[in-house]
């Protein structure tokens, strides 16, 4: 159900399931909230998946669905929520088990330097 809502790109109602997923699920799968705040976040719902994001890091997960955050704010060149997002990552939950992909450590480093490249230029002109 899930998937087929964000298939056909119905927000409101993978909201509407997800909802009701959350006030009837009797165990925790951090799969399908996972899932729902990818979705979110490809569609720039920043303020649904930080909901999401709230329930997971309450049970325990955050230090890996904190990877989507850092990978959508690197993705928007917001390098200082990416940074705290890193921040929210390394400090939540279990960070002696959370390792970095190799991509999101890519792509940091390389947003990285294009800000600090940008802002150099920036200061060095006449």
């Amino acid at each position: 159900m899930f998937q087929s809502c964000i298939k056909l790109d119905e927000m409101d109602i993978l909201k509407q399931c997800f909802d009701e997923w959350q006030s009837v699920h009797m165990s925790f799968d951090v799969r399908l909230p996972y899932l729902v705040m990818s979705s979110y976040l490809q569609k720039d719902m920043i303020k649904e998946a930080e909901l999401v994001l709230e329930h997971v890091t309450g049970s325990g997960d955050g230090s890996f669905t904190w990877e989507k955050f850092i990978s959508y704010h690197l993705k928007k060149s917001d390098v200082d929520l990416a940074l705290r997002s890193l921040k929210f990552a390394t400090c939540d939950g279990r960070p002696q088990q959370w390792i970095p992909n190799k991509e999101l450590v890519k792509n940091s480093s390389v947003t990285l330097s294009q800000k600090m490249w940008s802002r150099q230029s920036h200061s060095t002109r006449c």
